[in-house]
């Protein structure tokens, strides 16, 4: 009875609240511009109902080509592989593929801007993969655009007026016909400030004709208080206690009964 009641209590006390109040301001926003300076983009819209338990889930329902004044295509975002997740808790899940049209072409994809009730003390972590193929035979090239890298995770604003936290993947290139994968990763790490919001971005340069395919996540994690710890302590210590104390009145108990019964045989035989 006792540990499982500490176990219950300590498992409270470390277990991080899911409030599911959060806020998403749009699912994705892709932006794409040729070697020319042709640009154009696109924006996938939030639907606050599909909102499920705090947690919001989506594939693209279509390939979506980005065109440039002429109609002719920029980019092509493929449906099959672009897929977003956010958690309140909080979580940014990023997934996505895209082809460059017959330029150079600069791809921006982002995530939303996932807002919630302000967390602190918190660790951060992210990580974040692309893959590039040549399609056309002349070799492949990604150039990252942030900073020569080619994702970042921002806290408390967007790419544009948060706090960095990570950026991630550097240049990476493929020969004729041939496909390349890069990972890379930040974290576990203490952010030192309230935590209001999230938000993560892919900007890099991709060769004309090829594709890239790239996978992330970033999320924050509530870290107890010190004073919850020794909260923790205190029950473990409480329970301990008073399984002892338990123990030997159990034991005093039985010391009684075995004497109770030791003088109930002598008076049967003196009898």
């Amino acid at each position: 009875m006792y540990r499982t009641t500490a176990v219950l209590i300590i498992a409270a006390t470390f277990s991080p609240t899911c409030s599911y109040a959060a806020f998403l301001d749009q699912i994705l926003r892709l932006d794409a511009v040729t070697s020319e300076g042709e640009g154009g983009g696109y924006t996938w819209q939030t639907n606050a109902a599909s909102w499920e338990d705090g947690h919001f889930q989506a594939w693209l329902p279509s390939d979506v080509q980005i065109l440039d004044q002429d109609n002719s295509v920029i980019a092509t975002i493929q449906a099959e592989q672009t897929f977003v997740y956010y958690e309140a808790d909080p979580v940014v899940k990023l997934n996505f593929s895209v082809t460059a049209g017959a330029s150079d072409t600069t791809v921006t994809i982002s995530s939303g801007l996932l807002e919630f009730s302000p967390l602190f003390p918190t660790v951060g972590i992210a990580s974040a993969g692309i893959s590039i193929s040549d399609s056309t035979g002349d070799s492949v090239t990604r150039s990252g655009l942030l900073d020569g890298k080619s994702f970042t995770a921002h806290y408390n604003g967007d790419s544009a007026s948060g706090t960095l936290f990570a950026s991630l993947l550097s240049d990476d290139s493929a020969g004729l016909f041939q496909t390349s994968a890069a990972s890379d990763s930040h974290g576990i790490v203490s952010i030192n400030d309230a935590v209001r919001s999230m938000h993560t971005q892919f900007r890099f340069s991709l060769s004309a004709g090829d594709q890239a395919s790239g996978t992330s996540v970033f999320a924050v994690i509530p870290v107890p208080e010190p004073s919850l710890y020794r909260a923790a302590a205190s029950m473990l210590i409480f329970a301990a206690c008073a399984r002892i104390f338990r123990q030997r009145q159990k034991g005093r108990r039985s010391k009684s009964d075995s004497r109770s019964s030791l003088r109930g045989d002598r008076n049967k035989y003196l009898n």
